[in-house]
């Protein structure tokens, strides 16, 4: 499962890369669907961004806020932060 997990991200990327952001969204719900912890993180991350690219952003606020509040020790967190307050309330 983590090989998996870790074919995902990158599918996501690839998808996201062509622009294909529907594609890129469902690869990174299946990571977060999944039992492996591994890459959530990650996932979880990317899945805001590429929500953002894809004009949902109540989507991507959402996403955002999940992060901040389960992620609360990541080296990502002011990041995520950051990308939150972006976004008009």
């Amino acid at each position: 499962m983590l090989l998996e997990s870790l074919a995902l991200l990158a599918l996501a990327a690839s998808y996201e890369g062509q622009g294909d952001f529907g594609k890129a969204i469902e690869a990174l719900q299946k990571i977060l669907s999944s039992s492996e912890n591994s890459f959530k993180e990650q996932a979880t991350l990317n899945l805001a961004r590429v929500y953002g690219l894809s004009n949902q952003p109540e989507k991507a606020k959402e996403t955002l806020k999940e992060f901040i509040e389960k992620y609360k020790n990541s080296p990502f967190l002011s990041m995520a932060k950051a990308r939150l307050n972006e976004y008009p309330s």
